[in-house]
């Protein structure tokens, strides 16, 4: 059987709406992922339009040839709605009838509105214009790691070069208007193509929330919920993997261990609610004592480490004191509660660093129990500890 232009019209239109039931059942799994919705959105639209384009003759050419089409036009820029949607982007909604009115308002003219070839063209270079909007959207977001941005991104790119080229195509093989339009040499090749794009962009756009779901969920197995820095397993974790990659170049590293002063004190007297912020404003002020470079996780508890990598015991010191010196200060008041909250500090330093983060560990809480010892509130260095006792377990505060 011939594979001719209406029947691929109808199989565009019947994949079309399957696609846009599968992103709205998407939508419906996930509905914090509002973008979903507004991409089913974009294939109904874009559907429809083709539905009332490939009506042509068997009803009113205004509906077919206006509506049917600005309905494609404005189902692209769906598409650009979606991918600002999807970065938590706020979208200009009226801006999305600009292409869909340039062609109502084109379609005036009689030159093009008779003229099959000028409206080919006319609408290419409209979808030439929208397609790379949601390309260069999606490639705004690069900084979130997921893999399904990319293809994404060249697909919505590629549109735009494909836009061109049947622009091309119209000049070089101008469709006759005594021939059909399916038997044109290349119109149901470059059709057939548009659905493969279609099923390929649906496809990676449910990819692509699916990759921001496990993102997610791999980052809350290794962040504290409570106060947003890494917890004890990607502390040691990513430890780790940076004492590996210094093995060949090594530097010196420094590791800080942070306990608040009297916590379940003052978790008794003022409340775990209380107790809570003193966490969060401990970390907020760690993570802005530190360099972007350095790693800041909460252990558990009340108890926090930092692995400063590049850094003498000078500079540890240094960095230990200016936290300590700065949380004194912020934990004065908290919730409107006076509390002058304080915090001791280990400091663990080596020019050499060790393949095991847990030798560090060891050593700085060494000088935490000192820091302790000495009446709380102060930085220590566990440069003293003697070297035969580094790894027995330091005695509990």
């Amino acid at each position: 059987m011939q594979l001719d232009l209406p029947t691929l019209a109808v199989v565009a239109v019947f994949v079309t709406v399957v696609l846009a039931a599968l992103l709205a059942m998407g939508w419906l799994q996930n509905r914090a992922e509002k973008a979903l919705l507004v991409w089913s959105a974009t294939y109904l639209s874009v559907a429809t339009g083709i539905g009332l384009v490939v009506s042509h003759g068997t009803i009113p050419r205004v509906i077919a040839i206006d509506v049917g089409n600005a309905l494609v036009l404005l189902g692209f820029g769906l598409a650009w709605a979606g991918a600002r949607t999807f970065d938590g982007r706020p979208v200009h909604w009226p801006s999305l009838f600009i292409a869909p009115a340039v062609w109502v308002i084109a379609c005036r003219v009689p030159a093009i509105y008779d003229d099959v070839n000028h409206r080919m063209i006319l609408g290419s270079a409209l979808l030439a214009v929208i397609s790379p909007l949601s390309a260069w959207e999606l490639w705004r977001g690069r900084a979130e790691p997921l893999i399904s941005r990319w293809p994404l991104i060249v697909l919505f790119g590629s549109y735009s070069l494909a836009s061109i080229g049947r622009i091309v195509l119209t000049l070089l093989f101008p469709i006759s208007p005594s021939i059909p339009l399916f038997l044109s040499v290349w119109f149901p090749a470059l059709a057939f193509g548009s659905i493969v794009y279609a099923i390929a962009i649906a496809f990676l756009m449910l990819a692509l929330t699916k990759d921001r779901a496990e993102l997610w969920h791999k980052n809350a197995a290794l962040i504290d919920p409570l106060t947003g820095v890494a917890n004890r397993r990607a502390f040691l974790d990513q430890a780790a993997r940076r004492l590996q990659r210094l093995a060949h170049e090594p530097q010196p590293v420094a590791v800080l261990l942070f306990d608040i002063d009297e916590f379940k004190a003052l978790n008794d007297r003022f409340g775990h609610s209380v107790g809570d912020r003193f966490l969060e404003v401990f970390a907020d002020t760690a993570a802005n004592g530190l360099r972007p470079t350095d790693l800041i996780a909460r252990l558990g508890g009340e108890e926090f480490a930092a692995l400063l990598m590049n850094a003498e015991e000078q500079h540890a010191m240094a960095v230990a004191e200016r936290i300590r010196e700065a949380f004194r200060h912020a934990a004065v008041v908290v919730d409107d509660v006076t509390v002058r909250a304080t915090v001791s500090v280990g400091v663990a330093a080596m020019a050499t660093p060790p393949a095991d983060v847990n030798v560090l560990l060891i050593m700085a809480d060494r000088a935490l129990y000192r820091a302790k010892a000495l009446g709380r509130n102060r930085v220590e260095s566990g440069a003293a500890a003697d070297e035969s006792g580094l790894l027995q377990p330091a005695p509990q505060a």
